[in-house]
Parts: C-alpha cells; structure tokens; sequence
C-alpha cells in the first residue's frame, strides 16, 4: 500500500514539474518576439529617416512645329525602259559578241544567223524579177509603147500589163526575200544593258525565241505596297527614300507616279514611284526598304525614347520641381526618332528621356542635363 502511494506521488511531482517547465519556455519566447518586434519598428524608423538618393535622368524640351512623318514598305526595283531581244527566225547563230553587262547602243548588231538559205532565195527572187521585167519591156512595144518607157502607155494599160508579165509578183517576192534575209541580223531596238543572256554561238534559235534583254540601268523604278491606313497619308508627288535591304547604307531618293485607286484583294495598294538618283550598285528585281516622307504641320512632338509602356497605356514623364510626374498621352504620329503627342503634354513641358525607365510617380530625381537643347 505504501509503495503504490510512493509511485502515486512521484507521477504528480514529474506532472507539476513538467508543467512548470512549459511554462517558463513559453515565458521566454514571448520576451524574445517582444524584443523582435520593437528591433525590427526601430529599423524601419530608422530607414524612413535615410533619404533615398535620386534617380538620374536626361530630359528634353516639347518641340512643335511640322513633324516628319514615316512610313515603311517593302519594294521590287525594276528597269523603267527594258526590251526582249528576240529572234525573228529560225536558225543557226553564228555571230554573237554579247556578255551580259555589256552596254550596247541602238541599232548596234547583237547577232547573226545563218543566212546561206535567204541569200540563195534572195538570188533567185533577183532573176525571177529581172525576167518579169525584160517580159514588161516587150509588152510594152508590143501594145505600141518603146521599151523602157512604162510612160509611153497609158496607166490602165501598164497595170494590166505588169500583172500579165508577171512584175508585180515578181517584185513582192523580191521583197519578201530581202526582208527574210534582212531577220537574219539581229539589231539593238535601244540602247541599254544586256541582261539575261544564256544563248552561246553555233545554238539554234526558234522563231521568237528569246536572246536577253536591253535596260535602261539610268532609269529605275519601284513597286510597293500600303496598307490602306498608309495609303490615305500617301500621295502622288511625295517624296521617298529607299535603300537595298543587302546595303542599307546605299540610300537614294524617289517620288510617288502613281497609285492604284482600287485596294487589292489582300487589302494592300499599289504604289509606283520613280527612282531619281540611280546608284551604279542597284539591279532590277532588288528588294529594298522604302520610307515615305510627311511633314504634318503644327504637331506637339518629344524624342521616341521619352515613350514608356505601363499597364497598356502609353506614358511620358515630366520634370516638375525636381520630381518625375506620370503623364498618360495618345501618339498622333510617329518616326524613327520622334513621336507627336496630341493629348497628355504641354509645349512648356520638360520630359524625361533617359535614366526614367523604372521611375515611380512622383520620384526625386536629378537632372544631369539642366538646360536642354531641342533636338535638331
């Protein structure tokens, strides 16, 4: 009895004891976040009182004035004068000086064919002929006329006798053989560039078969395409600047002749603009990079780089007392460097365009260009 009294009270002590011990621990961390918590609210005081240094910016004064305005497309060069050289008969090539490259002036002989086969029916055409005259001759004494003289009879009685003799159809074929010996000589219709030769000498040629092409390298234009929203800026007599995609560096300058008046079925329009400073580099069927060229007058404009993009909407900052101020604006227009504001700045406006890009509202900033030029 008294051992199961002993091991009674023993559990109760172990009990207290444990409780006891809980107890205070949980005393303990309670004084630790405490102290926590008052550490971490100094820290924080402590951080508001440490000024943070300002962001530095470049800024840039609102221009208005006429904005150069610009628009993009692709176009195809070609050659605004160009010729197929043709052969206009059948045979054999036995004369062609020709290399592509080569310049060529017109009436300049390009080709030859073998003729042996016209001149010898251009002989016989001569004989032929020549006897239907000696015929003519005779019927013209013989109906009272004088040999020779086709005035010593009247005008009904000579046709009537031409056409006995045999004259009239003599002096066609005669003509018609030198004709067919006169397509043998392949001649420059203009004066130009040969491109697309691939015929060599001893080939045979077709009737119309194709030799090259003679272009007019001075004397370029090209081919583009607008969406019909750029279309409506365009207009015959704009001026453009192209460049080959190949050498962006090699620029030159055009103007628009015409445009189609009906959009495509793609939804694009045509556009057809001369070139007027061909460079010696450019060749037909070059791709090149066409930009257009308005100036719209009295726009508000800033450089491209003021423009930021928050939540979706276009954003511009402006420096006022040393602060960056939000400002939400609509683009009218753009180019290359520049943009034109209809909504959202003031001519008097200083706008952030440099170091700005992950200001907030309302940030201190400091200004590395205080007295701003505007842009040229």
């Amino acid at each position: 009895m008294f051992a199961k009294i002993k091991t009674a009270y023993f559990f109760l002590f172990s009990y207290q004891r444990s409780l006891f011990l809980i107890g205070l621990f949980g005393l303990s961390l309670a004084g630790c976040s405490a102290g926590s918590t008052e550490a971490g609210a100094a820290a924080e005081q402590a951080l508001e009182r440490v000024p943070l240094a300002p962001m530095r910016v470049r800024v840039a004064l609102v221009e208005r004035g006429a904005f150069a305005l610009s628009r993009f497309a692709t176009g195809t060069l070609s050659y605004r004068h160009q010729a197929q050289v043709r052969s206009m008969a059948a045979g054999m090539l036995t004369y062609l000086p020709l290399r592509n490259g080569q310049r060529v002036q017109r009436g300049e002989l390009l080709a030859r064919l073998d003729d042996s086969a016209q001149r010898l029916a251009l002989a016989q055409a001569q004989t032929a002929f020549q006897e239907a005259r000696t015929e003519l001759n005779g019927l013209l004494v013989e109906y009272g006329g004088k040999d020779g003289d086709t005035l010593s009879v009247s005008a009904r009685i000579l046709e009537a006798l031409k056409v006995k003799s045999g004259y009239m159809r003599s002096y066609h074929a005669l003509r018609q053989a030198e004709y067919q010996l006169s397509l043998t000589r392949i001649v420059a219709v203009q004066s130009g560039m040969v491109a697309g030769l691939s015929l060599k000498e001893n080939q045979f040629v077709q009737v119309q078969q194709e030799l090259c092409l003679l272009v007019s390298d001075q004397d370029m234009q090209v081919v583009f395409h607008l969406l019909e929203s750029e279309a409506l800026i365009a207009e015959v007599g704009m001026p453009l600047s192209l460049a080959p995609h190949a050498q962006p560096n090699l620029a030159t300058r055009g103007v628009i002749e015409s445009m189609n008046p009906l959009v495509e079925s793609n939804g694009l329009v045509r556009v057809l603009a001369s070139v007027q400073s061909v460079k010696q580099s450019l060749l037909g069927g070059m791709q090149v990079r066409v930009r257009l060229e308005k100036n719209i007058a009295n726009q508000r404009f800033v450089p491209r780089s003021a423009l930021l993009e928050r939540e979706g909407r276009a954003v511009v900052f402006t420096l006022r007392q040393g602060r960056a101020h939000w400002n939400e604006v609509k683009v009218a227009y753009e180019n290359e460097a520049q943009i034109a504001i209809s909504e959202g700045l003031q001519d008097t406006d200083t706008v952030l365009v440099e170091g700005h890009e992950t200001l907030a509202h309302d940030a201190t900033v400091e200004v590395l260009n205080p007295k701003p030029r505007q842009q040229p």
